[in-house]
């Protein structure tokens, strides 16, 4: 995880496939991402999806979701709140609004 200078926040970048192939929950808590905004991550591969939970202060910037594994593999992408902003199939990335909160990326 990492935060860009315009509060954009890259999740999952150094993520190995073997950790998203275990089925594993990964999960952070207390992280902080701008303006002394701290969240909860969770990412866990369930099935032919990749689940990622959001709790706590909504980010002002994006959430850019960086996971090698889905490179070449995204099928589609639901949100259960904002939006999807960008989805690059090619590349594996998929960028939420900051108010985002369940992300289901299936394969």
């Amino acid at each position: 995880m990492s935060v860009k200078a315009n509060a954009d926040v890259i999740l999952g970048r150094g993520i190995p496939d073997e950790w998203i192939e275990s089925g594993k929950q990964i999960a952070w808590e207390r992280v902080r991402i701008t303006n002394g905004k701290q969240i909860a991550l969770s990412i866990q591969k369930v099935g032919n999806a990749i689940d990622i939970t959001l709790e706590g202060d909504a980010n002002t910037g994006n959430y850019i979701i960086d996971i090698p594994y889905c490179v070449g593999k995204i099928k589609d992408v639901n949100v259960d709140t904002g939006r999807v902003v960008t989805k690059d199939v090619a590349k594996g990335k998929v960028t939420v609004t900051g108010d985002s909160r369940k992300i289901s990326i299936k394969l």
